[in-house]
């Protein structure tokens, strides 16, 4: 069981993971209805489609790496003045904005190419990692209980 403060923090993180994984896509997908930029072609515009659907797929795969970063410098410095409750509000939103940058390059997409359907190739990558990362109770608790014992 966790205490209120944990949950607070807890409560915080889920709502920084609603308006960044769920509220801005859709903020984002509604500009795309409402704004229509000129329809453009051509080589560059694939290959900058092309690059930034890999680097959405791909970013997220570092979030572990930065995670163990983040875990090894809490533990050498700041494990006295930070909670690893707050360390874990932190990685949540590093997270989220790891992958709400899929989104984003969703959007560059469309205002380049002028083509929605391309835009929306973004939009189940997002899902599928808003999903995989998404805060938990479970993992919130297991996360501050090891570094509790560290």
């Amino acid at each position: 069981m966790i205490s209120t403060a944990k949950s607070n923090q807890l409560s915080l993180i889920r709502m920084i993971a609603i308006a960044m994984l769920i509220v801005m896509p859709v903020i984002f997908l509604v500009s795309m209805f409402i704004v229509s930029p000129p329809k453009q072609s051509g080589g560059e515009i694939e290959i900058m489609f092309l690059i930034l659907l890999v680097v959405g797929m791909l970013q997220p795969l570092a979030i572990p790496i930065i995670e163990k970063i983040q875990i090894q410098n809490w533990l050498k410095e700041e494990s006295e003045t930070k909670s690893p409750a707050a360390l874990f509000v932190m990685l949540s939103i590093i997270k989220s904005s790891f992958i709400e940058g899929i989104y984003i390059y969703g959007l560059v997409v469309y205002f380049l190419s002028g083509d929605m359907i391309r835009a929306l190739y973004f939009y189940p990558i997002g899902i599928v990692w808003s999903v995989v990362h998404w805060p938990t109770r479970q993992r919130f608790e297991n996360f501050v209980s090891r570094l509790s014992e560290q």
